[in-house]
């Protein structure tokens, strides 16, 4: 195969990294508003161990008095 037979491709990757570019921004939106989430439901859930938890308080305490 002669030198002047060789023919390069190119790809061009601008639309690719455009893409990307926007997908790694929607990933890191939607991260954040999972950390949100998340942090809300951490706190819900301390909520709801000390109220368990006084619960458990005030039945053994109704119990002793019995």
């Amino acid at each position: 195969m002669a030198n002047s037979d060789i023919r390069i491709k190119k790809i061009d990757t601008y639309n690719a990294q455009i893409i990307t570019i926007q997908a790694v921004k929607d990933l890191i939106k939607e991260n954040e508003e999972l950390k949100e989430k998340l942090d809300k439901l951490k706190a819900s859930f301390d909520i709801f161990r000390a109220d368990v938890s006084n619960l458990l308080t005030q039945s053994t305490s109704l119990r002793s008095h019995d």
